[in-house]
Parts: C-alpha cells; sequence; structure tokens
C-alpha cells in the first residue's frame, strides 16, 4: 500500500504555509487539519453543494498489478494557494502528479 503523502500549502503572494497529510485510509499523525479536509471534501461531494475549490480531488486511487500506489485520498486546493506534495520515497506524490494531469493510465 502507499504512504500518504503530506501537502504542503501557501498562500499565493508569500503568506505562510502548513503541513498536512491527506489521505482517508491512514494517517501517521492523525493531524486534526487533515481529518478535517477530508470531512469537508466528504460533506461538499455527499451533498453536491457548490464546491468552491479551484481544485477538488475525491477518493483518488490508483493500484499497479497488486500494489496501491494511492489509495483514496482526498483533498481540495482553493483558488490562492499555492499546493505541494511532501512525503517519502514511494508515497505516491509522481503518481498522484501523473494522474492528474492524465500523464499516467
Amino acid at each position: 500500500m502507499g504512504l500518504p503523502c503530506g501537502i504542503g500549502r501557501g498562500r499565493g503572494g508569500g503568506g505562510g504555509s502548513s503541513h498536512s497529510q491527506s489521505t482517508k485510509v491512514m494517517l501517521l499523525s492523525g493531524d486534526s487539519d487533515v481529518e478535517r479536509e477530508v470531512a469537508r471534501v466528504e460533506e461538499e461531494v455527499a451533498n453536491r453543494r457548490h464546491m468552491t475549490d479551484l481544485l477538488t480531488v475525491h477518493k483518488l486511487k490508483k493500484d499497479f498489478g497488486g500494489f496501491t500506489a494511492v489509495d483514496e485520498i482526498s483533498f481540495g486546493v482553493k483558488y490562492d494557494e499555492v499546493f505541494g506534495f511532501l512525503g517519502v520515497n514511494g508515497a505516491g506524490k509522481t503518481t498522484t502528479f501523473s494522474l492528474l494531469t492524465v500523464s499516467a493510465r
């Protein structure tokens, strides 16, 4: 199973940044920010509310044979955020970006 990636976020224009992990399956730190983000995305999708994020990812998953590289990650990216992934080698960062940019099959 792929490990969860951290998500680095900052406001455009040089604002502060924070790091969180956005995965429903495995939260290594039990980070409350991560739990709130996943719950927010789940609620928007379940209630079909007007989504205000520039990008919403809901339960993104990618398997390569028996190996799960990306395991149901959910997150949203706001219009004015600078966004990136942080994580150990093999966590699924490149696979996630490839899926989001339609580079992976």
